[in-house]
């Protein structure tokens, strides 16, 4: 959390398509103006809660794909609301502690909704055990979903929300299950009064109950931002799955023609480099075990120098340390898997918005400079989430952001508390 410039955004009343309610309660509404006072503390690094302290384009962590988000300084423990309608698709409170270290980024506990349009929006920072609902639920605006917290990357306590037009646990699908060997078949066939077909066999191990971490074969998993682009749903790549050999591709790869190669995320071999050699050992798609202790996963990067050559031609997904090493024992144990893996049927409902607008800018850069460096700005890839315009209810006092048609809207600016009225709409009288 942290300061952002103090003129970044200002109220509008221009209409707008969407219309978001404020994520979170106050204890009671605050005024809108800031006492001096309370401006000479946030200047200290105590900012009066419900003031925002980052906003679009903040200099501190609000960049690129990041530019359009906000944080709000909040006490622990403030409700933290579904600023529309929607589907909960990731859901963590496991964390404690936080602080403006990196090792923290992904320790931050958070929510995240799919709503009808496509967009997702995210709740990050939140309390530990403050979760309210859990994935697969559908809530409602103004719904309760966490307390807001201090975990993850951050200075103080705060919210951190933003909409952006994909998430990574929704770029790809991937399932894994037993297969019966050619040992198996033969010894179902064999002996007297056998009769067990290969075909009975194979149906019996795909009964069988996956490896310890599985759950009904599915295991959750995000695109790599350099991803070779994954098949539709209806016709998924299926393929064996091979531990690499080295595990953690620190070496060229022992040969794995035709097969999804399982490898171990490590810090002194990037996630390109993995892939890259993964392919040249004949893999038909790299699944990469996260080597964090927790629940969630995250889009693999690459780096400046890693861009100045083509992408890896074969897909790539990261997939938790519990389910991964599930995985990887089964292997160990000669338990024969299969993958299957294709891209998400949610990844890329929601068209233009900044992505396009990115992406037409950059298009244009590289027509006026035909011999552009490899480093030069580019659209971003298509499983990086990228933020999007957020506009928030804005009615008239006493009145309700339906009566008003959905036209007037709050765009946050740093430096402010909410509008009453703005903090009225968002639900923060007790229910």
């Amino acid at each position: 959390m942290c300061r952002g410039r103090q003129t970044e955004t200002s109220l509008s009343e221009k209409p707008v398509s969407i219309l978001w309610r404020l994520p979170f309660r106050l204890p009671s509404p605050k005024p809108s103006r800031v006492p001096r006072c309370c401006r000479a503390l946030a200047r200290a690094g105590r900012p009066p809660e419900g003031m925002l302290v980052q906003g679009v384009d903040g200099a501190s962590t609000h960049r690129d794909e990041l530019s359009y988000a906000y944080d709000w300084a909040l006490a622990v423990g403030t409700p933290v609301l579904a600023a529309r309608a929607g589907v909960v698709v990731e859901a963590c409170d496991v964390f404690r502690a936080g602080a403006p270290k990196p090792e923290y980024r992904p320790l931050a506990n958070h929510v995240v909704l799919r709503h009808a349009d496509g967009l997702y929006s995210r709740y990050f920072h939140l309390k530990q055990g403050s979760l309210r609902t859990s994935v697969g639920a559908a809530v409602s605006v103004g719904q309760p979903i966490a307390a807001s917290g201090n975990t993850g990357f951050s200075s103080g306590p705060h919210l951190h929300f933003d909409v952006t037009d994909s998430t990574p646990t929704e770029t790809s699908l991937l399932s894994v299950e037993r297969t019966a060997t050619q040992q198996q078949r033969a010894g179902g066939a064999a002996g007297a009064g056998a009769t067990d077909t290969a075909a009975d066999a194979t149906d019996a191990a795909k009964e069988a109950p996956p490896p310890p971490g599985l759950v009904s074969g599915t295991v959750k998993s995000a695109a790599a931002a350099f991803c070779f682009a994954l098949p539709p749903a209806s016709s998924p790549l299926r393929a064996p799955l091979v531990l690499g050999d080295p595990p953690t591709a620190d070496s060229p790869l022992a040969a794995c023609d035709g097969a999804v190669v399982l490898l171990r995320r490590c810090l002194h071999v990037d996630f390109v480099d993995k892939v890259r050699r993964a392919e040249a050992a004949g893999a038909v798609a790299v699944v990469v075990v996260n080597n964090k202790p927790v629940p969630a996963v995250h889009t693999m990067g690459w780096g400046p120098a890693a861009q100045r050559e083509a992408p890896p031609g074969v897909p790539a997904v990261m997939v938790p340390l519990v389910e991964g090493e599930a995985m990887a024992e089964a292997l160990q144990r000669g338990e024969p898997l299969v993958c299957t893996l294709s891209g998400s049927p949610h990844l890329g409902r929601f068209r233009g918005g900044h992505r396009e607008a990115r992406a037409a800018a950059c298009a244009a850069a590289r027509a006026a400079t035909p011999q552009a460096s490899p480093l030069d700005p580019r659209p971003w890839l298509p499983f990086v989430p990228v933020t999007q315009p957020a506009a928030f209810a804005w009615p008239a006092e006493g009145g309700s952001p339906e009566a008003e048609g959905g036209r007037r809207a709050y765009f946050p600016a740093v430096g402010e508390i909410p509008p009453v009225a703005v903090q009225r709409a968002a639900g923060w009288e007790e229910t």
